[in-house]
């Protein structure tokens, strides 16, 4: 038989306590309803457009914003499209659309929107040169990195992004010109050509091609002690057939010389084979340092693998960063002696990465949400049992203060009294049996609210890479914003 004076017990101090507050928040969008089929179909290319601008698509995506514009024309396209082009890196033609979108746009765009644009257009002509060109004899095709510009002479200089680009020059019966040309921002220079006149400028008895390969720009390409083309090339060089003396030079690399047999039609191809000097002087030397938004990316230099802190040659660079399962990011550099550049580089997953990241992303979410709802759904069970299993023990205390003054009283007591109190020892049993399972239940609680809260904590964000794209994220890790509103 039990009974108070034989049971250690006595009643917890602490109780449980539990506490959940959630907020939900919505925001909903429209657009107005297209009125006839020209608008509707503008409104196809508009949505597609958006839709590649998520995926990285910004190439594609300005076909599309152009031609939604060209169908139905409405300022807030212009707004977009100005956008693609900044994250292609073309400030020319970013500058172009944002200043007709501010003007189409009049007084109907907001003084906040206004403002945040002409900020974005005087980054972007902060990033434009301009460079006269002249050629004589006039009436010559001037054609930049490929696209056809007008006839010479040009009534304007021509601009042109920061970075390395292709100046053609094309007229019949003369020799066709090709210079590459490296750029700063704001940067205002000339180009003065002289076409030589020929019968046939690439098939004229004694002149062949001269076909050249170098990974690295600014190179003095010097053919017989004369300099006559500096890389990057876009065509093979004219020169008289016959062997030739072929050097390759740039300050703050070592120095390629070979000779080089050139006969009717083109030569094999001549690599430029040269490196980095290993002690640069302080005077032909500059830093760079590149923190890559991934880890394990590598640096690319020139199409040569560095360090992501290196010291590299002053001079025009091209900058690359890749990464297995991400687009590579690429940036063209000019150094000056001395300059100590920092550069942050924010890689954009492929759609197939993208996809797959997204997807264990959300798992682990939804895990720990899972885990932390039920370690909650198990904390409340525990409370309402200890509640409930206090209640119990309240009864039994009541029962045992009055078991216990039967007890007392001199014989013959009760008949019944025996039993209840039996009745009230297994009460206690049961109350401690179930203070033992509220005891495990908060347990188990507590361990999955902390699982949950850890995979939450250690998982990656789902949204880490919403708005980006590949050029979205800027050559300089800058991100864009598309407005959804026609």
């Amino acid at each position: 038989m039990m009974s108070s004076r034989t049971l250690d017990w006595s009643k917890p101090s602490r109780r449980f306590a539990v506490a959940l507050l959630f907020a939900v928040a919505t925001l909903c969008a429209g657009a107005a309803a297209w009125a006839d089929d020209d608008k509707a179909q503008a409104r196809k290319h508009f949505d597609r457009a958006l839709e590649l601008t998520d995926e990285g698509a910004l190439r594609e995506a300005v076909v599309e914003f152009r031609r939604a514009y060209e169908i139905s024309p409405h300022y807030s396209v212009l707004y977009n499209l100005g956008m693609a082009y900044v994250g292609l890196g073309r400030p020319v033609e970013a500058v172009d659309a944002l200043e007709r979108y501010l003007s189409e746009g009049g007084a109907e765009i907001a003084e906040t929107r206004r403002a945040q644009v002409t900020a974005d257009l005087g980054r972007q002509r902060a990033r434009i040169a301009e460079v006269t060109v002249t050629v004589k004899p006039d009436g010559a095709s001037v054609l930049l990195d490929g696209v056809p510009l007008a006839l010479t002479p040009l009534e304007s200089p021509v601009r042109l992004g920061i970075g390395r680009h292709e100046i053609s020059i094309r007229k019949d019966g003369f020799k066709p010109i090709d210079r590459s040309i490296t750029v700063a921002g704001e940067e205002r220079t000339s180009l003065r050509i002289e076409l030589v006149r020929t019968d046939s400028p690439r098939g004229a008895a004694g002149v062949g091609q001269l076909v050249l390969r170098c990974g690295i720009p600014g190179v003095d390409v010097v053919v017989d002690d004369r300099v006559l083309a500096k890389t990057p090339l876009s065509a093979p060089l004219l020169v008289p057939q016959g062997v030739h003396d072929v050097v390759f030079r740039r300050p703050g690399y070592t120095t390629s010389r070979s000779a080089v047999t050139v006969l009717d039609g083109a030569t094999d191809p001549v690599e430029c084979q040269i490196a980095p000097q290993t002690r640069l002087p302080n005077s032909l030397a500059a830093h760079v340092s590149v923190a890559a938004s991934e880890p394990g990316a590598k640096v690319f230099v020139n199409g040569l693998p560095v360090t992501a802190d290196s010291m590299l040659p002053v001079g025009p660079h091209r900058l690359e960063v890749s990464r297995a399962g991400f687009r590579s990011w690429t940036l063209d550099l000019a150094l000056s002696p001395g300059e100590r550049r920092s550069v942050r580089a924010q890689l954009v997953p492929t759609p197939d990465t993208l996809r797959d990241y997204k997807s264990r992303a959300k798992t682990q979410r939804t895990l720990a949400w899972v885990a932390g709802g039920a370690g909650l759904a198990l904390g409340a069970v525990a409370v309402g049992t200890f509640i409930w299993n206090d209640g119990r023990f309240s009864e039994w205390e009541r029962e045992n203060s009055a078991l216990d003054g039967e007890w007392s009283k001199s014989p013959p007591h009760p008949p019944d009294l025996s039993q209840r109190q039996q009745e009230n020892d297994d009460r206690l049993s049961s109350i401690q049996a179930w203070d033992k399972g509220v005891v495990g239940l908060g347990i188990a609680g507590g361990a999955l609210l902390a699982t949950g809260v850890v995979l939450w904590v250690t998982g990656d964000d789902p949204g880490r890479y919403d708005g980006l794209s590949m050029e979205s994220a800027g050559r300089d890790g800058a991100r864009l914003h598309f407005t959804r509103r026609w």
